[in-house]
């Protein structure tokens, strides 16, 4: 299985509906600040017009290469790993030793995901700092956390 990365360079990722990218203001603004006050693995962060906010799902705690797991519909993150089928085996495992889930924030989306480093703002990241994910269109989207490592 081949995944496609984005990096998070010292930042965390930020996740949110595509069609709502150019709203998030990153380094510009208080979203960057604002997503890196987000407390353990993920959390929920809004930003755009204070009129009308906006939520965004923030994959925190460490700024690693981040992807989407279409398998199981998941977004992982590459902390430590020899190759990149090692990393997609040892998801695997991981996944299916799992007895019981951490609930986490629960977003609804209407449309594709964007998935890119927070610090920058939704309309400079470019073709090869965002990830683009297809996702069934008014969908809660659960994230769920299994906390610890995967050896």
């Amino acid at each position: 299985m081949d995944l496609t990365w984005v990096e998070s360079a010292g930042a965390p990722a930020i996740v949110k509906e595509e069609s709502l990218r150019n709203l998030w203001g990153g380094y510009v603004n208080s979203d960057y600040e604002n997503a890196c006050e987000v407390d353990g693995y993920a959390g929920l962060v809004t930003f755009g017009e204070p009129t009308a906010p906006v939520t965004g799902l923030v994959i925190n705690e460490i700024p690693a290469p981040t992807a989407f797991m279409e398998e199981y519909r998941s977004i992982v993150q590459w902390i430590s790993s020899s190759s990149d089928a090692r990393f997609v085996e040892m998801v695997r495992e991981g996944i299916a030793s799992v007895s019981m889930w951490d609930e986490g924030p629960i977003v609804r989306v209407n449309g594709p995901l964007a998935i890119f480093d927070a610090a920058l703002p939704g309309t400079e990241a470019g073709a090869d700092e965002l990830l683009l994910v297809e996702i069934e269109s008014d969908t809660p989207a659960p994230a769920r956390e299994s906390i610890g490592w995967i050896p």
